[in-house]
């Protein structure tokens, strides 16, 4: 029963680094888009909101591989906030809504600094004793 879950964890493993890596041919894709339609961003064509939603697609892709392949609370909360800021800036949310996505991001960012970063430095102490 033992080799059964472990082969299960070490798949599940692959599948995580197969999805990595298909969503990072994504993103590179998507870049090639971007690349060609730079011509239409400086000609003002196309709204700065639309440059800021692309860049932010990029960013929040990025940090969910980097979720995907590192399996650390913080990579999640980083996503998380990421995510939420974009709904920010991008969205053009209305006022209890906007209010309800800064207390989210100062949660998480509270629950970061408290929580995530003190458990890391006390593992680092215990590995240094």
């Amino acid at each position: 029963m033992k080799k059964i879950n472990e082969f299960c964890i070490k798949l599940l493993h692959w599948i995580e680094a197969i999805m990595a890596i298909i969503l990072i041919l994504a993103v590179g894709i998507e870049c090639f888009h971007v690349i060609a339609q730079l011509p239409s961003f400086f000609s003002n064509e196309v709204p700065l909101s639309d440059v800021l939603s692309y860049v932010f697609n990029f960013i929040i892709a990025i940090e969910f591989v980097r979720m995907l392949l590192i399996h650390s609370m913080e990579s999640v909360t980083e996503v998380l906030i990421f995510a939420i800021a974009r709904s920010i800036i991008v969205g053009h949310p209305e006022a209890i809504s906007l209010l309800f996505e800064i207390l989210c991001i100062f949660l998480l960012l509270m629950a970061r600094k408290h929580f995530l970063l003190q458990t890391d430095l006390e593992k680092e102490n215990e590995e240094d004793q």
